[in-house]
């Protein structure tokens, strides 16, 4: 048995990889606002995670499932639950401001 078949075996029926799935977030006129990245993955330790970026690409904060909170780029916990898309609006909020 070949050094591949063996780890073929040793993988059978598992993914190698996670995935991601893009949700867009937008304003009132359809504007791009941000984005929250879903991961998709067999290890329970990261499936449902998410990353909540601003327009630019900037992280802004993530939402842990395991332990159901968010978290702003600083590891500062914001709340229990998935708040990303607030982190999103807020940073949106905050631009608005300096113009």
């Amino acid at each position: 048995m070949s050094v591949l078949q063996a780890y073929a075996k040793l993988n059978e029926g598992k993914s190698q990889m996670a995935t991601t799935t893009k949700q867009t977030v937008t304003d009132f006129y359809g504007r791009i606002i941000g984005t929250l990245e879903t991961v998709h993955d067999n290890n329970p330790r990261y499936d449902g995670d998410i990353t909540a970026r601003d327009f630019y690409g900037r992280i802004l904060g993530y939402y842990r499932k395991q332990r159901n909170i968010t978290t702003d780029f600083y590891g500062r916990i914001i709340g229990s639950g998935d708040l990303t898309s607030g982190l999103i609006w807020q940073e949106h909020n905050k631009q608005q401001q300096k113009k």
